[in-house]
């Protein structure tokens, strides 16, 4: 529990827009057998009032929006966290150091709450994004994105065009990030991370290998936050995580069972 509020501490410690009520996260546990670490949602809330919209997550309208947005009969949390019994987890303060062949629990929470807050994508494993109810979707992050000529993906979509091709290079409008984007597709990794080519030291990239401790967005990732429409501090007042405990913004609950990031 300590290293899951250090982790949420931290995000609340870098993010400066002002929240229209408290995020509540469920903490889960499940067994995964595939060498996924962990897994979280925070469900989308698309209008279907239009043939192509942007839609955005419960967290990134309450948080990033202000809004009081709440539904307790259908999400009872506003981001949930699933975690795998089967890792070998590390749950210090301290960095890891050393050859322990454990997996840093804080930086898993801390990249897993990063696709809550709007490192996400309805891009489909076909190149194109999701239809619901008559609806095309997509992310503030998916609009963003440009291909290898710079055009943007969601004007390609929306002029009836195939958004985007397995294996190109998809660039993060602003930045110098490329998307996660392998010529045989990953589900639960494809679109939503970052490439580490681009940038090695990102959060949001889908693998992190035992011993090794990301617990601050790069400052790439610090570019692209901005980008996507939040109030952040200022990267060079940025120290590794925050020493306190104390939650202002979020209610953190942990349950007894039950995108994916991978050993």
């Amino acid at each position: 529990m300590d290293a899951a509020i250090r982790a949420l501490a931290t995000w609340d410690a870098i993010i400066e827009n002002t929240p229209g009520r408290t995020l509540n996260v469920g903490l889960y546990w499940g067994s995964y057998t595939n060498g996924t670490l962990a897994g979280a949602s925070s469900h989308f809330l698309p209008s279907y009032t239009s043939t192509f919209e942007k839609t955005n997550t419960i967290a990134e309208e309450v948080w990033r929006n202000g809004s009081t947005y709440n539904d307790d009969a259908v999400y009872f949390y506003d981001i949930y966290v699933i975690c795998n019994t089967n890792a070998n987890f590390y749950y210090g303060e301290a960095p890891l150091t050393g050859n322990s062949n454990q997996y840093d629990f804080q930086s898993v929470l801390f990249h897993e709450i990063g696709h809550a807050v709007g490192f996400n994508s309805q891009l489909q494993s076909n190149g194109t994004f999701k239809t619901e109810y008559g609806s095309t979707l997509y992310t503030t992050y998916d609009s963003l994105i440009t291909d290898e000529e710079g055009i943007k993906i969601v004007d390609k979509a929306a002029n009836g065009q195939q958004a985007v091709s397995l294996g190109e290079t998809l660039s993060l409008e602003g930045t110098t990030l490329t998307v996660f984007n392998p010529t045989t597709y990953q589900d639960g990794s494809s679109f939503a991370h970052i490439d580490p080519v681009s940038d090695p030291d990102a959060v949001m990239q889908s693998t992190i290998t035992n011993d090794t401790s990301r617990r601050m967005l790069s400052e790439e990732e610090f570019l692209l936050m901005e980008r996507m429409g939040w109030d952040m501090v200022s990267y060079s007042d940025v120290v590794p995580e925050p020493s306190t405990t104390t939650l202002t913004l979020f209610t953190l609950v942990a349950l007894s069972l039950r995108r994916k990031r991978t050993a």
